[in-house]
């Protein structure tokens, strides 16, 4: 048999409420934002034989990053990325 192989890729979008306001905060009364957080999904699979599946993963996600400012007004500080790879 001939070697197999597959490539499967997703990009998600997803709307989060965020935490609620601190009781410190001076905008403590607004309603707080909705945020995205993006993450991209990538998997490969190669069989080269009939038994044997070898499969390499990849994934990112984006997430902000709450917290009171210097000016204790609370708000997104920082968006940051996490990303990993995994192998079977």
């Amino acid at each position: 048999m001939r070697p197999q192989h597959s490539l499967f890729t997703e990009a998600i979008s997803r709307a989060r409420d965020s935490a609620r306001w601190p009781t410190t905060a001076i905008n403590r009364g607004e309603p707080p934002p909705a945020t995205t957080d993006p993450s991209n999904r990538r998997r490969l699979r190669y069989s080269p034989v009939d038994k044997l599946s070898l499969i390499l993963g990849a994934f990112d996600i984006y997430k902000a990053y709450f917290n009171l400012n210097a000016a204790n007004v609370y708000q997104a500080l920082v968006q940051f990325a996490t990303a990993a790879s995994s192998h079977r």
